[in-house]
């Protein structure tokens, strides 16, 4: 019989299960798992201003789930898994938020023939303000031809979009900036246009090349 192991999460995305996810699917072939308020391991991710850091309460292993670009701190938590490279860390597993993607559309047969089907020129899909390196780089690219912007922010097509692979898959290129940078911080904004067979002009992750070939589909790394 498998030894019972209590469990729970905290400040994790809206439609998270507790019940089911990718922690609970690796623990189930080892132990009996429960949610319980007096865990055994608990589960959180970056806190939201204003939040009553619910971790601080329970006095058990605590394992922080860094897909943010922010820096684990290692006096609130036993284990971290996040994009950081560390050396020789027991305590940390390096596990982007990319990793977490179904990467197997990424083999596809005749990319670039379907590449060259593709009739409309860049794009990107933005909500957040504040990337000015992002927004530079539109404003400078928009000079050469129009980029059309299908987020909330800069939006030049009349409105925003309900599903971003639908609409960046009929694009040459997509500007696939991060938010913001560090070393193994990569996230889904790499790995959208390429699974539509899209070139993604990427910023970001200096060390991008240590988990994708920078000479396939375009990937680069445009500065600091």
């Amino acid at each position: 019989m498998k030894p019972i192991l209590k469990i729970n999460f905290d400040y994790f995305w809206q439609d998270f299960d507790p019940k089911n996810n990718y922690f609970t699917k690796v623990l189930e072939d080892r132990f009996q798992l429960e949610i319980s308020e007096q865990p055994d391991l608990f589960f959180f991710t970056h806190a939201y201003p204003g939040s009553k850091r619910k971790y601080l309460k329970h006095r058990c292993h605590r394992l922080f789930l860094g897909w943010e670009n922010e820096r684990a701190n290692w006096n609130i938590c036993d284990y971290v898994i996040d994009s950081d490279f560390y050396v020789n860390n027991p305590r940390q597993f390096r596990w982007p938020i990319w990793a977490a993607w179904n990467l197997e559309p990424l083999i596809t047969p005749h990319a670039s023939e379907i590449f060259k089907r593709k009739t409309k020129f860049a794009c990107m899909v933005v909500s957040n303000a504040k990337a000015k390196e992002r927004i530079e780089f539109f404003h400078k690219l928009s000079k050469y031809k129009k980029v059309d912007s299908g987020g909330r922010y800069l939006n030049n097509i009349g409105g925003p979009i309900s599903d971003k692979l639908s609409f960046i898959k009929d694009y040459k290129f997509v500007v696939a900036f991060e938010n913001s940078n560090n070393p193994g911080y990569t996230t889904e904004k790499l790995i959208e246009p390429m699974l539509t067979n899209s070139i993604p002009i990427y910023w970001g992750n200096e060390r991008v090349g240590e988990d994708f070939n920078t000479r396939s589909n375009g990937v680069g790394y445009s500065g600091g």
